[in-house]
Parts: C-alpha cells; sequence; structure tokens
C-alpha cells in the first residue's frame, strides 16, 4: 500500500470514528441529561486519548521500513561448482521510520531481463555475498546476517545478489534492459519494495559460459515511481 492511500484510509477512519462517537454522546446526553459543555468535553478527551492511542500503535507497531539503492550498481558473475551464474551487486539501504527497532530475515530481487526481439525475463537473485565494497573486486566478504535496523535509523548493507536458478545465456541478448524489484523477508512474509531499472546495458553477461575470466561492469539504476 503507498503512503497516499496510508493517509486517505487514516483521515476515512478517523472521521468514521468521529461520527461514531457523536452518535454515542448523544445518546448518553439523552440518557443522562449531561450539559451540553460536559458532553462536549468529554466527547473531545476521548476523542484525543483513542487518537493518542492510533499514534502510539503508529508509530511503534506498524511497518515502517523502506529500502532505497545507491544509484550505481554492479553487474558481473561468480563461479560456483563449475557453474557461472550472474550476479548484481549494490548498496541496499534499510531505513526505518517508526520508532521499534524491527528484523529483517532475508532480501531478493525480482530481476526483469529486456531487449529487443526477445521476450521478457523474470528471474529470482538471492543473496550471496556481502562485501566491505562492491566497487573493489579484492574486497573481503563478510557473513550474511538478519538485519537489525534501530527505530528511526538507516542501516546499509552491500551485497551481491545471485541468480537462483541459473539463467541460459539465450535469455540475456548483446543489448538488454533490466527491471530489479527489491523484496524484504520480514514475519515469514516477503514484502515488495521499490522498482529500479536500468537501460541499454552492454558488454556484461556474455560470458555465462565461461569459467574463466569475469567481466564486470558498473551501471546507472533509477527508481521507477509508482
Amino acid at each position: 500500500m503507498i503512503k497516499n492511500e496510508i493517509v486517505t484510509l487514516t483521515i476515512s477512519m478517523l472521521e468514521l470514528l468521529y461520527f461514531i462517537l457523536q452518535f454515542i454522546f448523544s445518546k448518553i446526553q439523552i440518557i443522562t441529561n449531561m450539559d451540553t459543555n460536559d458532553v462536549l468535553t468529554l466527547f473531545i478527551a476521548s476523542l484525543a486519548l483513542i487518537i493518542s492511542g492510533l499514534t502510539y500503535w503508529d508509530s511503534n507497531y506498524n511497518f515502517k521500513l523502506d529500502t532505497t539503492i545507491g544509484k550505481h550498481i554492479k553487474l558481473s558473475r561468480i563461479n560456483a561448482d563449475g557453474t557461472s551464474y550472474p550476479l548484481i551487486m549494490m548498496n541496499v539501504s534499510f531505513i526505518n521510520n517508526g520508532g521499534k527497532t524491527d528484523t529483517i530475515e532475508d532480501t531478493k530481487l525480482i530481476v526483469e531481463i529486456s531487449g529487443t526481439g526477445i521476450a521478457s525475463y523474470k528471474q529470482e537473485f538471492i543473496t550471496a555475498r556481502e562485501f566491505t565494497d562492491i566497487f573493489n573486486d579484492m574486497a573481503p566478504t563478510t557473513e550474511i546476517l538478519p538485519i537489525v535496523v534501530n527505530g528511526k535509523s538507516t542501516t546499509v548493507k552491500k551485497y551481491a545478489f545471485q541468480a537462483f536458478p541459473n539463467m541460459s545465456q539465450a535469455v540475456i541478448p548483446p543489448i538488454f534492459n533490466i527491471k530489479c524489484t527489491i523484496h524484504l523477508k520480514y514475519r515469514g512474509k516477503w514484502r515488495k519494495q521499490k522498482n529500479y531499472r536500468s537501460l541499454n546495458i552492454s558488454d556484461v553477461w556474455q560470458d555465462l559460459n565461461s569459467t574463466t575470466t569475469v567481466r564486470s561492469k558498473i551501471i546507472n539504476v533509477e527508481e521507477l515511481l509508482s
């Protein structure tokens, strides 16, 4: 659900709550013969208490994790067990806008590859490595762990995502476009995040049938707004 829809839904719920409370207190006034000012005071106090409770829940318990990636990503490949796999390396920022510390269990990409004269192809990429620097081929790797993001803070991870299962060289044309959608695993469920794309990519991922020299390329990406 996008932010505008959440705001609209919240306003609608508050309007409904207002009319419900208005009805209830009108009945209370009839039954108890309370003074209009007393009823109004009780109504406002009850409404403020409910709004405070909703605000506390929204700040501390509502899902408020967001993700964004850097403007540059790196396409490469990895050799494992005598097989070459396409690799996407990127800096991913996990942003917690809520007041409660949250844990992201896993991250993955759904990548759509397209090009002139071929049908688009969707492929899942899973986290394969975590690097200290994705743009340095000699950078050491670190252990992949669940991501703990404190309230009102941002955590940055430098991930290499590997195609899984593997892709055929036939689905990657010499010049191609990619659309990447980030997914987070939170409380056992995958949640779709933002979309990014890069167009007219060439001179990379054309050596998947090779297990020798790895060719990499740094490309620009842009966010696709909903």
